[in-house]
């Protein structure tokens, strides 16, 4: 058995359509050409540390600070009367 291309396959059909096998042809020699390239191979690895990237800046939000590293504060008496929380205070005297 020969080894033939998709290309050549379809050229020899009489039934396929001209565009059909401009396409064929074109996508075979695509094929090809990224079999016979490092630059798909590079461009995958770039786009998966792209993509780590901002998978680690969507995780690490400036200002946030996560739960169980903050100490728990204990509720504040509110030592204020009522008055002086609205501003009307006592006034000094004097």
């Amino acid at each position: 058995m020969d080894n033939l291309t998709t290309c050549e396959i379809i050229q020899a059909s009489e039934r396929a359509s001209d565009m059909r096998k401009n396409f064929i042809c074109a996508q075979d020699a695509l094929h090809e050409s990224m079999l016979n390239s490092p630059w798909p191979i590079l461009l995958y690895v770039a786009s998966v540390f792209f993509i780590m990237f901002l998978v680690q800046r969507a995780a690490n939000v400036p200002g946030r600070v996560p739960e169980k590293d903050t100490p728990k504060k204990p509720p504040q008496k509110n030592t204020k009367t009522s008055g002086e929380r609205k501003g009307r205070g006592k006034k000094d005297s004097g």
